[in-house]
């Protein structure tokens, strides 16, 4: 089990969330909820978190923003920390489009 990144390590902002979305991994569905995200990744609350080494390449799909590829950066106590393969700049954009909508 990898412990959560220092907080100082952060480079983007990141806001509390609520989100309903699904961890995909090899094909299968894992229902979860984003309780935190922002440009460079986002923070998963999972009822039964998959057993995920770091570095595993994993998809959030946050509906109806889309599928984002992303990677297992740690695991903890129900929760589980990916980081965003994507544009941060598209990541941005639709973290805008959320907060417009009043999502998270």
């Amino acid at each position: 089990m990898t412990s959560p990144a220092p907080e100082n390590s952060r480079q983007y902002e990141r806001k509390e969330a609520s989100v309903e979305c699904e961890l995909v991994i090899r094909g299968i569905r894992v229902p979860c909820k984003a309780t935190d995200v922002s440009a460079g990744g986002v923070r998963l609350l999972l009822n039964v978190p998959p057993d995920l080494p770091t570095g595993v390449a994993v998809i959030i799909d946050i509906k109806p923003y889309g599928e984002f590829d992303a990677e297992v950066v740690w695991m903890g106590q129900g929760e589980l920390g990916l980081r965003f393969d994507e544009d941060p700049m598209m990541m941005i954009d639709v973290l805008e489009a959320m907060a417009m909508h009043g999502v998270g």
